[in-house]
């Protein structure tokens, strides 16, 4: 005798719900126009599917950080939230000279610094290795675009600085201590950007990079490059972003990671993770830190610089969305000196012909605000599409006050050139460096 089980309320209820979305066009398109979101625990196949229903252009795949085992995982990611009470405010949050280029500078659609007129400003890419100290990486890559900017350093000359120096030696000492240190992580306060400006960093080659603790340090006697101050870039303001790229090299940032940002192996990367929401906005929840090279409208993304060696994403590299991951939120810029140098152009055309070439004086003034001392000034020109080339050394005791001028005489007309004005310390490290000026 056959004995059918009569349905429960609760299985009749699912029932009449599951054939009721299936016949309703309504529920079904209000379904389809729902975003899935990347959860911690989802699998490759999970992740498909919500990218496919999600519309977006990124492919996934296995790699080894995708692949670790959630115990990994939890000492792995390298960004956590500040202890209370242990940081309130600090001068570095606020927007800091960005404030002077904001609205100032032409944007264009594409820029990167691993490819800026045909040269590289950034190193290779780097593995942290199952080290929880992304924050050193991204400090350093920051560290290491703005010194390269500024001293017009490229390619096989770009500098390369020591991440064991941040997690080892500045995360030893008891001010920096609460907030960052080793392969533990660091808190939200960026507090390793601050013990770059106070302490500075030493050079790759001095303290190459380890994951074991070395016991004690024994690099403070080495040379170091010291920044003059670090800033926070307002939470969500892309043009501000773009404009702290342009103007002061790589940026440090911070991102939410879902197991699809582990498993990124190409295309655009999005997720649904972009708003700012905490209070303050810098705040707001994000496990791993990350630097920023450039940036392109045609895609809408940031070109996201990772430390997890080169086999993943695009040669270590992933375009992401400009506000996926909240990757807007908690971007920071290095500065080398507060100093600011202004450059301004006058140009006079001359009634000089050479073998039917016209020539041009140019008389070029600088204003230079300052409150430390500088040593020497020195004035860089490049014609055309060439290298810069020093033109003209000025050693600061021999001005009188905040202004000088110096005229380059007989330019071809025909010719375009660049210049740009530096200024050093008396250990010849760079303090500033003025904007270009092209006529």
């Amino acid at each position: 005798m056959e004995v059918k089980l009569k349905p429960t309320p609760v299985k009749k209820l699912l029932l009449t719900f599951f054939i009721f979305f299936l016949i309703s066009p309504g529920i079904k398109s209000e379904f389809d126009k729902k975003i899935l979101k990347f959860e911690k625990d989802d699998t490759l196949k999970e992740i498909r599917i919500k990218i496919e229903h999600n519309g977006y252009q990124f492919k996934v795949s296995h790699n080894w950080v995708f692949d670790m085992t959630p115990e990994q995982k939890n000492t792995f990611y390298g960004r956590h939230p500040s202890k209370p009470k242990v940081r309130m405010t600090h001068l570095a949050d606020d927007i800091g000279p960005l404030a002077y280029h904001l609205g100032q500078k032409t944007l264009p659609d594409k820029f990167d610094w691993r490819n800026h007129n045909g040269h590289s400003y950034i190193g290779a890419i780097r593995d942290q290795g199952y080290c929880g100290s992304c924050y050193a990486f991204a400090a350093a890559a920051a560290a290491e675009g703005t010194y390269n900017l500024a001293m017009e350093r490229y390619d096989a000359n770009c500098i390369d600085l020591s991440e064991s120096f941040i997690i080892w030696c500045l995360g030893s000492l008891p001010q920096y201590y609460p907030h960052f240190f080793g392969c533990d992580g660091a808190d939200y306060d960026y507090m390793e950007l601050q013990a770059m400006v106070d302490y500075g960093i030493v050079r790759e080659s001095d303290f190459p990079y380890t994951t074991f603790y070395p016991g004690s340090c024994t690099h403070w006697n080495d040379s170091m490059i010291k920044f003059s101050n670090w800033h926070r870039i307002p939470c969500g303001d892309i043009d501000a972003i773009k404009t702290a790229i342009m103007t002061y090299g790589v940026v440090d940032a911070a991102v939410l990671v879902s197991n699809a940002f582990e498993a990124y192996d190409s295309g655009i990367y999005q997720d649904s993770y972009d708003s700012c929401f905490a209070s303050p906005c810098y705040y707001t929840p994000t496990d791993h830190a990350i630097s920023l090279v450039g940036w392109d409208d045609t895609d809408q993304a940031f070109i996201l610089r990772n430390s997890w060696d080169t086999y993943w994403g695009e040669n270590g590299y992933m375009r992401i969305k400009y506000n996926s991951a909240v990757v807007a939120c908690e971007a920071c810029y290095l500065v080398i000196s507060d100093i600011i140098l202004q450059l301004s152009v006058t140009r006079e055309e001359l009634n000089i012909w050479v073998f039917d070439q016209q020539y041009a004086d140019v008389e070029l003034t600088v204003d230079k605000r300052n409150s430390v001392d500088v040593w020497k000034y020195i004035i860089y020109k490049k014609e055309s599409i060439g290298s810069y080339q020093a033109l003209q050394e000025i050693y600061d005791s021999d001005l009188q006050d905040g202004s000088f001028s110096f005229v380059d005489k007989y330019l071809d007309k025909t010719q375009t050139y660049t210049y740009k004005v530096v200024a050093f310390d008396s250990n010849n490290f760079i303090l500033a460096s003025s904007g270009e000026i092209t006529i």
